[in-house]
């Protein structure tokens, strides 16, 4: 099941109902007190309301009101793993220098109503070169493309020559 996204007015939209099943289903929320711990400035009216219609009303309230920051930076490594969110750009590099080493980059977009959070994965050799914890500000093809040249230490016409390469796939 994957959580389907599409553009709208330069903007991104999500289909909400997709994400809070997921929440209902992995217990990511189990209490009122969750939802006032992840959701700081939702006033919660009613504790006797059930929790599954709760849950419902404070991700929608938080999709609307652009306050799933906190929610996401603790649960954007689950969105991502379950495969509910599917990268947007994903970064393949292979080195054959004496040794061959792969390593592959994933840019995630998890949004709200008017803001976009961006979380990298990686795996690999290389992988460490890329800060991929929290969210993701920085420019994501150039840092790809640092790691590959190694910081300015292989030029192109080296890489070329051990047959390396680095490709980016858009997933849109």
């Amino acid at each position: 099941m994957y959580l389907d996204v599409y553009r709208l007015n330069d903007g991104i939209e999500m289909k909400i109902i997709e994400l809070i099943e997921f929440v209902i289903s992995e217990k990511l929320i189990n209490e009122s007190k969750d939802i006032e711990y992840l959701f700081d400035n939702y006033i919660l009216e009613n504790e006797n309301i059930p929790l599954n219609t709760q849950i419902e009303n404070v991700i929608k309230w938080g999709y609307e009101n652009d306050e799933l920051e906190f929610f996401y930076g603790e649960f954007g490594d689950k969105l991502i793993e379950s495969g509910l969110i599917v990268p947007e750009i994903e970064c393949y590099i292979e080195h054959n220098f004496q040794i061959p080493v792969s390593t592959n980059f994933y840019l995630y977009c998890l949004i709200s109503k008017t803001s976009t959070y961006y979380m990298v994965t990686s795996e690999g050799e290389l992988s460490d070169g890329m800060d991929t914890s929290g969210f993701y500000d920085g420019d994501f093809k150039y840092e790809c493309n640092e790691i590959f040249c190694n910081h300015g230490e292989f030029s192109e016409e080296d890489l070329e020559e051990n047959d390396c390469s680095i490709e980016f796939h858009y997933n849109k």
